[in-house]
């Protein structure tokens, strides 16, 4: 969602004593590159979802896969690759409709955002930090003490 919801509650949570790592501000591509960059600054993860390269945006349009690139090429450019998830928001089941509804499946990060990425000079350490570890360490659960 938007920059102040999220930064607002990054604050509520650090106020109760809890580490923005804990939180992640989902659809944040609906936010400003600025509230991202902040967001991630703070410790908190930032995904940017609805990769979706059906979504008819020109390239360098919002929400266009190259779009998206550029977002994470200006997160790594900040130091903060290592805060970036991304996800297809893909998938989907309607009740009600022949076969659960129209499905969109789950490979435009691979087949469109990885290459974009690539043109951007990211090397294969950059493109596994981002789908594998950053993955991994946004979910570990952490002891608390």
């Amino acid at each position: 969602g938007p920059d102040k919801p999220a930064l607002e509650q990054i604050q509520i949570l650090k106020t109760y004593g809890v580490s923005p790592s804990s939180f992640i501000w989902v659809h944040a591509q609906r936010g400003t590159l600025e509230g991202n960059i902040t967001a991630a600054g703070e410790g908190a993860w930032v995904s940017l979802d609805n990769i979706n390269g059906e979504n008819n945006a020109e390239p360098g349009e919002r929400f266009s896969i190259a779009w998206y690139a550029d977002r994470i090429l200006s997160m790594k450019e900040e130091g903060l690759l290592g805060k970036v998830l991304v996800s297809h928001d893909a998938g989907w089941y309607t009740p009600g409709e022949e076969n659960g509804g129209e499905f969109r499946g789950f490979t435009d990060v691979f087949n469109l955002l990885v290459p974009a990425l690539k043109e951007r000079g990211f090397t294969e350490k950059e493109i596994e930090l981002l789908l594998s570890q950053n993955p991994m360490n946004a979910f570990s659960i952490r002891d608390v003490i």
